[in-house]
């Protein structure tokens, strides 16, 4: 891990140790190695210990040092404890060991040495009046403060950076943060290894770093940092460390993760020369594919870092509901001076991932957050031509007015058809088309008054609004019908429509039936389009691999044909899309699917149709009155006051809401 001279060897510890402890400042040889303003997250010597950290024979040790320096009370000896300085719990605690009030850490000793029966059954009754600690609250170095460190030990380009918290094999929290990056040219590999803030020279993971082709002679940089209560070592020098199955398992997790591009390219670099050395080009690239991802890793901490307060900045501290927009653009300028002028290109980078992601990942703190989205889609209901755009806060509404009671007082704008609010009494099946457009083909053909059919669809990938309101419809026992392209985008929106995701999870088991484009209907058409895939990895696994795609292996070879030896990257298939077909052919495909899947119109129950029936009866009674209301109106115009316009300007002064012709109703 250090080699050369003396004074490069001191050099390389020093920066080591600053690279593990960015808060202290270290001088060497004149040299100043300032400590940076970072807040750092770090399990400090004065913090309470836990007794969930110790074997008996560590807390008989523990007790016998304060023995040493002076006896003392054992419920002083038990308070040291996190969760264990409470009067009430540490006399459970005594009670619970049979250990009387007022014995002393010297009354435990049998012989020369405290009895390990007592500590045993002290052990037992702390950690069961004391809860574990976290792993997290371990702490980390974090990405920011490394990244400091590494650009003292020469980085090129950017680095990647990964940390996990979990419990060992000895149930020991423990904290586990690697980063890499390409190094100094000639350097050769430069691996940091710390445990608890601390730089060893030997390294237990020399089998891992093997395995992921990171040689000696690599221009690397590696740090790899374990925070954990306690260690165990092999050697009295404290040189080799003994780590476990668990925690072998969590680093190489975390290698893995950061050296994923690198092992790629060293791997092609095996196919032309057997010393497994990156090209100059290749150790560039990676230098500039660690830059962009690196980039790409800032921003999103630091929206992570600014998101609650954008989100209080765009909804008025959670009163008002806050547009993802709004929240975007209360987080850029936060972002903005964070990272020096460092922020996302594409706005939807925001809408639809980073703030998803956070409020993925903090489903507690989030849980009050009123964010809505834009619509990306809109349903129409049958006969009462209802539309609905498929916005966050119009979906809600929308559902909302389901519930409702019916109205039974009529106004002067009279409505042929019974007044309904939502699919109850008014439609049982649902289209989705995975694109807009259709609308007006669909209208003119009859088909949504003929089979009392709803139509909504969406702009892409369904959106949460879209597949809340496929929730709650399938909670009132609609059925969705699924028309999309015969193209692996077209799968996986008709999946995302009813499946559970990070982003959504259903409480209703939705009822739908995907009525293509799919195989059969392509044998029909008998036309399809070439399609690229340009990645390196065959485009069919998650559809083979994930629960919920029901593509068949022969539509999945129909879709992804191969990867042709020409090819230095991508797939190729084929694919069909709803467009292929002629308005008319659309008209008849789609008739033929509702046919064949049993669509049929809403009949309702007697004691509604009974109520429709008086609606109607009492809509023409109006009709007939206000018929003759207007004629007599017509025969003798009433005579307005001749103070109208004074009345109208007083009455908008007491109502400034109020439009003009408002006031003018009786």
């Amino acid at each position: 891990m250090y080699r050369g001279p003396l004074r490069e060897v001191l050099g390389e510890l020093v920066r080591s140790f600053r690279a593990l402890n960015p808060h202290a400042t270290f001088i060497l040889n004149g040299a100043t190695f300032a400590a940076r303003p970072v807040a750092i997250s770090k399990w400090f010597p004065d913090q309470a210990t836990s007794a969930h950290w110790y074997r008996p024979e560590d807390l008989r040790a523990l007790a016998a040092a304060y023995l040493n320096e002076g006896d003392r009370f054992v419920r002083d000896f038990i308070g040291e404890f996190a969760g264990l300085a409470r009067t009430q719990v540490r006399a459970a605690v005594m009670q619970e060991a049979h250990i009387p009030d007022r014995t002393r850490l010297s009354d435990l000793r049998d012989g020369g040495d405290i009895d390990m029966v007592k500590v045993k059954r002290l052990q037992t009754a702390m950690q069961k009046h004391s809860k574990p600690i976290q792993p997290k609250r371990l702490g980390v170095i974090g990405r920011d403060a490394i990244e400091d460190a590494f650009n003292l030990f020469g980085c090129r380009g950017g680095f990647k950076y990964h940390h996990v918290a979990a419990h060992c094999d000895d149930g020991l929290p423990c904290v586990v943060e690697v980063a890499f990056g390409m190094g100094r040219k000639g350097a050769g590999r430069n691996l940091v290894m710390g445990l608890n803030w601390t730089p060893v020279f030997t390294s237990p993971f020399d089998e891992i770093l093997g395995q992921l082709l990171m040689h000696r002679d690599d221009d690397v940089l590696a740090l790899i940092h374990i925070a954990k209560p306690r260690f165990v070592f092999t050697d009295h020098g404290k040189g080799q460390l003994e780590a476990g199955n668990d925690l072998n398992d969590l680093v190489e997790h975390c290698l893995k993760r950061v050296t994923r591009d690198f092992v790629k390219e060293k791997r092609k670099a095996a196919a032309r020369n057997k010393f497994l050395r990156l090209s100059e080009d290749q150790e560039e690239r990676l230098a500039a594919k660690d830059a962009r991802k690196y980039r790409q890793a800032i921003i999103k901490f630091a929206a992570y870092e600014v998101m609650p307060q954008a989100y209080a900045l765009a909804s008025d501290n959670g009163m008002l509901p806050a547009n993802a927009r709004q929240i975007m653009y209360a987080a850029r300028p936060l972002v903005l001076d964070m990272t020096g002028g460092k922020c996302w290109e594409n706005s939807a980078y925001f809408t639809q991932t980073l703030l998803p992601e956070y409020q993925e990942d903090h489903p507690e703190e989030t849980a009050k957050w009123n964010v809505v989205y834009d619509a990306r889609g809109h349903l129409v209901e049958p006969h009462v031509r209802h539309q609905v755009a498929l916005g966050t806060l119009e979906v809600r509404s929308y559902i909302r007015g389901w519930n409702r009671a019916t109205p039974t007082v009529l106004g002067l704008d009279i409505d042929e058809t019974y007044p309904t609010k939502g699919p109850v009494n008014r439609y049982k099946w649902a289209l989705f088309i995975e694109k807009e457009g259709f609308d007006p083909l669909i209208a003119r053909s009859g088909l949504t008054a003929k089979y009392d059919l709803a139509v909504f669809s969406s702009k892409g990938m369904s959106t949460t609004a879209t597949r809340l309101l496929v929730d709650e419809l399938a909670g009132k026992g609609v059925t969705v019908l699924i028309a999309h392209d015969f193209d692996l985008a077209g799968l996986t929106i008709a999946h995302t429509l009813y499946c559970d995701s990070p982003r959504y999870t259903f409480k209703n088991r939705p009822t739908v039936i995907d009525i293509g484009l799919r195989m059969a209907d392509v044998k029909k058409m008998k036309q399809s389009e070439p399609v690229k895939y340009d990645q390196d990895k065959d485009p069919r696994g998650k559809f083979r691999e994930r629960d919920g795609y029901d593509a068949t292996e022969a539509e999945l070879n129909f879709l992804v044909e191969g990867k042709p030896v020409s090819y230095r990257k991508g797939w190729v298939g084929q694919r069909v899309e709803l467009n292929a077909m002629t308005s008319a052919q659309f008209v008849a495909w789609l008739e033929r699917k509702l046919k064949e899947h049993g669509v049929t119109k809403v009949i309702p129950d007697k004691a509604t149709l009974i109520d429709a029936w008086r609606h109607a009866q009492l809509i023409a009674q109006v009709k007939q009155a206000v018929q003759e209301l207007k004629a007599e109106a017509a025969a003798n115009p009433l005579k307005p006051p001749a103070n109208l316009n004074r009345r109208v300007r007083d009455e908008l002064c007491k109502n400034p809401e109020k439009s003009w012709d408002e006031v003018l109703v009786p």
